[in-house]
């Protein structure tokens, strides 16, 4: 025999009602075309558990049932279903075979507690390939279940066993579809399960078959099978009242015992049209579980399926062509041409097509289609096809099965890839050219999406062709100002491009500064170096910044802000200047310094005769050399302390200076090769004792013509001077503001001619002058 697949596997939920936790029996696949089934299978149990005694003992291991199939009958499809009781053993063999269950049921009575099993395996390769004959299945064993759980045993639930379901064609046959269901449900009471997927054309040779677990020939309580309302029976293998008994209708076996294999003939049980089916059980006392249904309907329906074959796209682009395939493959029709094609993106209709000439049975029709998806429908969506819908779910065609009719693909539009911009790189050098650099970073840095792949060029045209990529990033050499660096980023479909510059910048230029320096003339000494940022500034249009630390001028913190009057906390101190074109900057430093001021001993002041009107004469020559400590230095002489900070006006004649006036300040400048201080002295007169001269010799030869008196007139401004005759009388007063004597009287006897004769005469000289109370006197002598 030869296996054809040409099966279509599905699941879906039949809707029924039990009273306890299973798995509700639900189509699992389906077949289109010339096809019948068979069951073939045997219990383990040794006699029915009802009336045999014995319990793990009462089961075998093994068991064996015979395929005999007609010569044209070819094998499409063998399911095995085993079940017993307890959570189950899912490794068996068959025919020496090791089979490990697909698909596993459970269902637990709510009355017992107890837990039943079934399992599956698809044995298609296995039962082709041996074809006809016997079929051991062998390790099944749930002795260990029985033995340690005593409650199947006490309810006499305790069973196992096993069938083959055999899909077979046959060309003999008419057109039919045959439905498998599967799960595990049971009764008692009452258990309902609606079939669903049923395409009835003609009801003839319509044939219903159960694989159903722990039926018991003598339990026949209500216990009844019922299909759209109409009882099922087959006597006297399987009476109206007791429809699992134990008995297999394909071998007309009732030595089955707790399972039942059996097929019903129920073209009287159904119309044309109908497509779903109500099967109706009900047990008064017996368990019973239900595993397996198949039905078998005639039909000539096509089966309209569509695949997505390929979808071609371009790179930021909403417009995609697809390639698609309907076919007509399960069926057991011609499918018509101008069939609809409803084409979805995330559920919304964008577009219908249909097809162009009718599908044989088993062929198909490739086309082809250009959409563009909506700019409401995101990037990542669901592409789906289906066939046989107008665009709003319904269709045109009756199929046989109404629930393959799409295929969907989970599209995501090709865009370029998404990347990070990246700053431009900049680098400060001394002479342009041979730079080594290291971009290496910005191949992750770059990415958004970490699984895109970067690739770095020289030119724009090479990225773009993705030829001569810069096979070194890490130590790339540049040689001109500005180099662009371009970069390609790729997805699995797309690129995109983007670039950044190198750029090399020249440190700024700077001229050197020469030390400042600043005389220290006390603790708030300052200097001013507001000029240096002129000074050492090539480029004027480079920033200029003062700062105290190396750091700081490197890091560009804590500027110096008062450079007129910078004040160090020690000295020597080292100034660093930042210069800074805005990319790079150069650091160049200068220092600061105090020059100490020339020390000089201090002067006492001059005091000489008042010349009159405190006017004085002064030799302070020797203070040239008196006031320095260091003779290296040199000392001069000013009359105002400008004069002296300003070194203008110096004092020449210090040996016999006139001071019209006193006291009279005189400011010394010492000044050595650096810097210069000041003092002063004061020149000062007193009032000295007049020098008397008593000789008079009013002869008019130019000499002693009057009585002088030195050192008075001018000086003593309130003196008063008597001069009195050698008999006592006074001749004469006079002042400061009287012409000196001459001989001639103004007090007493005045004569024509007043001219005193020679003689001698007394003087009393008032000075009237708190240094000198007592007056001055003596004698004088006048001739002529």
């Amino acid at each position: 025999m030869k296996i054809k697949l040409r099966i279509f596997l599905f699941s879906i939920v039949i809707f029924g009602f039990c009273s306890v936790y299973g798995q509700n029996v639900s189509l699992y696949s389906q077949f289109n075309g010339k096809y019948d089934f068979v069951f073939v299978g045997n219990t383990m149990n040794l006699g029915e558990n009802n009336i045999t005694a014995g319990c793990s003992d009462l089961l075998l291991t093994s068991s064996s049932a015979n395929l005999n199939l007609s010569a044209g009958q070819t094998i499409s499809g063998v399911y095995l279903y085993w079940a017993g009781s307890g959570l189950g053993d899912f490794d068996v063999k068959l025919n020496g075979t090791s089979i490990t269950a697909e698909r596993t049921f459970t269902n637990v009575s709510v009355t017992s507690g107890l837990n039943y099993f079934s399992a599956f395996a698809n044995v298609t390769n296995l039962v082709s390939t041996t074809g006809n004959g016997t079929y051991t299945l062998s390790e099944l064993d749930i002795s260990q279940t029985l033995n340690s759980i005593p409650g199947y045993c006490n309810n006499r639930t305790n069973f196992a066993g096993w069938s083959l379901v055999v899909i077979y064609e046959d060309l003999t046959l008419p057109l039919n579809q045959i439905n498998i269901y599967d799960g595990l449900q049971s009764i008692p009471n009452t258990l309902s399960i609606t079939l669903t997927s049923l395409n009835v054309i003609n009801t003839a040779g319509a044939e219903i078959g159960f694989i159903a677990w722990e039926g018991d020939g003598i339990l026949a309580v209500n216990e009844t099978l019922r299909l759209n309302g109409i009882t099922l029976s087959n006597p006297p293998l399987n009476p109206a009242n007791n429809a699992f008994n134990g008995t297999n209708s394909f071998t007309n076996a009732n030595n089955l015992f707790n399972m039942d294999l059996d097929v019903y003939n129920i073209q009287n049980n159904i119309t044309v049209g109908s497509t779903t089916a109500l099967i109706e059980m009900t047990s008064g006392q017996d368990v019973v579980l239900m595993n397996c249904v198949v039905t078998k309907l005639n039909s000539q329906l096509p089966d309209a399926t569509i695949t997505i074959d390929e979808v071609e796209q371009e790179c930021n682009s909403r417009n995609i062509v697809v390639d698609y395939t309907v076919y007509n493959v399960n069926s057991t029709d011609v499918l018509p041409g101008g069939v609809p094609i409803a084409i979805y993106a995330n559920g919304t209709f964008i577009q219908y097509t249909e097809t162009l000439a009718p599908i044989a049975i088993g062929g198909s029709e490739s086309g082809q289609i250009s959409l563009t998806i909506p700019s409401s429908v995101p990037n990542n969506f669901t592409l789906q096809f289906v066939v046989d819908d107008t665009g709003n779910g319904t269709g045109i065609v009756l199929e046989t099965n109404e629930n393959n009719n799409s295929d969907s693909e989970l599209i995501s539009l090709w865009v370029s890839p998404l990347f990070n911009p990246l700053q431009d790189l900049f680098e400060c050098v001394n002479v342009i050219g041979n730079v080594p650099f290291d971009f290496s970073n910005y191949a992750t840095s770059v990415l958004v999406n970490p699984t895109d792949t970067v690739q770095f060029f020289n030119s724009y045209n090479d990225a773009f062709d993705n030829i001569n990529p810069i096979l070194n990033p890490s130590n790339f050499i540049v040689n001109a100002n500005t180099t662009t660096i371009f970069i390609r980023i790729d997805n699995e479909n797309c690129f995109s491009i983007t670039s950044f510059d190198i750029n090399l910048i020249l440190f700024p230029d700077f001229n050197e500064l020469d030390d400042l320096f600043t005389c220290r003339v006390d603790a708030n000494s300052s200097f001013d170096f507001s000029s240096y940022a002129d000074l050492a500034n090539v480029n004027s249009t480079d920033a200029v910044t003062f700062h105290e630390t190396a750091q700081d001028a490197a890091n560009n913190n804590n500027p110096i802000t008062n450079t007129t009057a910078y004040i160090p906390a020690t000295t020597p101190k080292e100034i660093f200047i930042r210069i800074d074109n805005g990319f790079c900057k150069s650091v160049t430093s200068f220092f600061l310094d105090y020059y100490e001021l020339p020390q000089f001993n201090p002067l006492e002041n001059l005091l000489v005769c008042n010349e009159g009107y405190t006017q004085g004469t002064f030799d302070f020559s020797n203070y040239e050399n008196d006031v320095k400590t260091n003779p290296d230095d040199n000392a001069s002489f000013f009359t105002t302390f400008e004069d002296a900070q300003n070194e203008t006006n110096e004092i020449v004649n210090i040996s016999s200076f006139v001071a019209e006036t006193t006291p009279k300040e005189i400011f010394v400048r010492i000044e050595n090769e650096n810097c210069f201080t000041t003092t002063s002295f004061l020149l000062t007169t007193e009032n000295c004792p007049p020098i008397v001269y008593n000789y008079v010799s009013a002869n008019n030869d130019g000499y002693n013509e009057t009585f002088f008196i030195e050192g008075l007139r001018n000086v003593f401004l309130n003196f008063e001077l008597l001069i009195f005759n050698r008999w006592g009388k006074l001749v004469w007063t006079g002042d400061n503001n009287s012409p000196d004597w001459d001989g001639f009287a103004t007090k007493g006897i005045l004569l024509n001619d007043a001219s005193s004769p020679k003689s001698t005469f007394y003087y009393i000289l008032y000075l009237n002058d708190e240094n000198y109370p007592e007056p001055l006197q003596g004698y004088l002598y006048f001739t002529k």
